[in-house]
């Protein structure tokens, strides 16, 4: 039984993950295409925040015209790319998503 307390008290837990920091180097890779115009290459999804939960969102079909005007972090350390639409609609798309602008 003492061994065991031993071991338990020894336990470590593993270090907090730093949001922010990898936001920041997500961010770096990104801020290139900030102002930039693109067309989609396939249907992608239009969001009011920047979330993965797509319920809330629209789907831009290929072809649509837009813009890159900023990027804001997500829940975690995600990065989004706030965009405006040609028809003057803005809203967030992933930012690794832009492989297929």
């Amino acid at each position: 039984m003492i061994v065991l307390a031993a071991l338990v008290s020894c336990a470590r837990r593993p270090p907090a993950v730093d949001f922010e920091k990898d936001f920041l180097q997500e961010k770096a890779k990104y801020e290139p295409n900030i102002g930039k115009t693109y067309w989609l290459l396939g249907s992608r999804f239009l969001c009011p925040t920047p979330t993965t939960n797509v319920i809330d969102c629209t789907s831009i079909p290929a072809g649509s015209k837009l813009q890159l005007d900023d990027i804001e972090r997500g829940i975690t350390s995600d990065a989004y790319y706030h965009v405006k639409l040609e028809d003057g609609r803005t809203g967030y798309m992933a930012a690794f998503v832009r492989r297929s602008f």
